[in-house]
C-alpha cells in the first residue's frame, strides 16, 4: 500500500471541476475558493414611488436568501434614482441620509463600475436582485455588465439560478429574456400612460400650472369611485387682469406690430394694469414683464381655447419646444378663448416666415461676419417685427 501524501506536498490529479467549469468561458477561478465576497447592488425608484428604505431591506434579503453559504456580502452598493437615466447619469444621488436606510452604503452603480478594474477591490462577484435593478433598458444593463465582465467579476441575480458550473449559454439566454422583458415592461407602461395623457388633454382637462392669463377651474373627477376619493380634474377659465393683459399682448402684437421687448416696457410701466407672471418657484419669480416672457404667451396655443399637450419634451429634450406636428390638440375649443385662432395662426406664419432674420434690417456686428445681403430681412415693416 502507498503512503499518504505528506502534509503540504502536491498531488496531480483531477480537480473534480466540470468541463465547462475549466473552460475559457467559465467562471474565475475567485469564486471556486472556500469565501467569496460578494457586493450587492440595489436601486429603487424615486422616492415618490416606492419606499426606499423598505425596497432595499427587501432587495438585500433575497439576495442573501440566494447566495451559496460560502459567499458573503461585504460591501453595499445602491442607488435611489430611475432605472432609465442613461448610464453617465446613474448614481450622482445624494442626502442618503433622509431615506434612513440601515445599510452602509459605500456607493452607488457608478462608484462600483470604478472599483471593479482595481486589483484592489474588496468583492469578487456582484448580486442584485433582479437584472431589472441593474437598468430598465436592456442597452444600460448590457453595458454595466459588460464593464464588470471585463474586470473579471460576475453578475448574479437573486431570482436567476447561481451555479458555479454548467453551460454559461443557458444563463445568458435567461439573462437576455429578463432584460427583454424589463424593458418592455417600462415601455409598456410609458406608452399608457402616455396615451391617458393623449386622452386627458383632448377631453379638455389641463395639465399642469395653468398659463399666465388663465386659473384652475378645479372639477370633481369624472370617475366616481375616484371622485369619492376626493380626486378632481381642472380645466381653464380667464383670470381677470391677466386675462386682460394677455389679449392686450396680442393685440399690440397684431394689429400695431410691436416687438416684444416694446411690448414688455409697455407693461412694466403699468404693473397694476399688467399684472407679470410668476414662476412656480417663488425664487424664480422676477415680478416684471420680460421679453421671453411676453415671447412665451404668443407662441402658446392654449389662449386659442384648445387644449394642447407636448409642446415642450420635458425629458427627452430637456425642454426643448417640439415641432409643432407632435402637439396633441383637444378636437374642438375647451375653454373661453383670449386671443382668437385665426390672429394666433397668422402671428406664427408671420414668425416662421421671418425666422433667423433682424427685424430692424441693420447689418451683423459680429466681427466674424464676412457678408452681408441687402434683402436678408425680407419685408422690414414693424408689423412683422420679431
Amino acid at each position: 500500500m502507498n503512503d499518504p501524501p505528506a502534509p503540504g506536498s502536491y498531488v496531480s490529479g483531477p480537480s473534480g471541476l466540470s468541463d465547462y467549469a475549466v473552460s475559457p468561458l467559465g467562471m474565475p477561478a475567485a469564486l471556486l475558493r472556500d469565501e467569496v465576497r460578494v457586493a450587492f447592488l440595489g436601486r429603487t425608484s424615486t422616492e415618490d414611488l416606492q419606499d426606499p428604505r423598505q425596497s432595499m431591506l427587501r432587495q438585500l434579503a433575497n439576495c442573501k436568501a440566494a447566495i451559496p453559504d460560502s459567499w458573503v456580502i461585504v460591501a453595499h452598493f445602491y442607488d435611489v434614482e430611475s432605472g432609465r437615466l442613461a448610464l453617465d447619469n446613474r448614481g450622482r444621488g445624494t442626502d442618503y441620509e433622509r431615506f434612513d436606510i440601515p445599510i452602509p452604503r459605500a456607493g452607488g452603480v457608478s462608484d462600483l463600475l470604478k472599483e471593479a478594474p482595481a486589483h484592489t477591490r474588496a468583492f469578487d462577484v456582484v448580486i442584485c436582485e433582479g437584472i431589472s435593478r441593474v437598468a430598465r433598458r436592456a442597452f444600460e444593463g448590457l453595458s454595466i455588465e459588460r464593464e464588470l465582465e471585463r474586470a473579471d467579476v460576475p453578475l448574479f441575480a437573486s431570482n436567476e439560478p447561481i451555479t458555479l458550473s454548467g453551460s454559461r449559454a443557458q444563463r445568458v439566454l435567461q439573462r437576455r429574456i429578463n432584460q427583454s422583458i424589463a424593458e418592455y415592461e417600462v415601455l409598456n407602461t410609458l406608452e399608457q400612460s402616455w396615451g391617458g395623457l393623449c386622452t386627458h388633454v383632448r377631453d379638455g382637462w389641463n395639465i399642469g400650472k395653468p398659463p399666465h392669463g388663465y386659473k384652475a377651474k378645479v372639477l370633481p373627477h369624472p370617475n366616481p369611485t375616484k371622485a369619492d376619493k376626493g380626486k378632481t380634474k381642472s380645466r381653464l377659465e380667464p383670470d381677470g387682469r391677466r386675462a386682460e393683459t394677455v389679449t392686450q399682448i396680442f393685440h399690440w402684437r397684431y394689429y400695431d406690430g410691436l416687438g416684444c421687448e416694446t411690448i414688455a416696457d409697455l407693461l412694466n410701466a403699468d404693473l397694476e394694469r399688467y399684472p407679470p407672471p410668476t414662476a412656480p418657484s417663488k425664487a424664480r419669480t422676477r415680478g416684471f414683464w420680460g421679453k421671453s416672457s411676453v415671447h412665451g404667451i404668443t407662441t402658446n396655443p392654449k389662449y386659442t381655447g384648445y387644449q394642447v399637450f407636448n409642446r415642450r419634451a420635458t425629458k427627452s429634450r430637456r425642454g426643448k419646444v417640439n415641432e409643432p406636428y407632435k402637439w396633441v390638440w383637444s378636437p374642438k375649443p375647451v375653454h373661453e378663448p383670449l386671443v382668437p385662432k385665426w390672429m394666433f395662426d397668422e402671428l406664427t406664419g408671420r414668425r416662421t416666415a421671418r425666422r433667423g432674420s433682424r427685424a430692424d434690417g441693420t447689418t451683423n456686428q459680429h466681427p466674424q461676419t464676412n457678408r452681408t445681403y441687402l434683402f436678408r430681412g425680407g419685408s422690414s415693416t414693424a408689423a412683422d417685427a420679431a
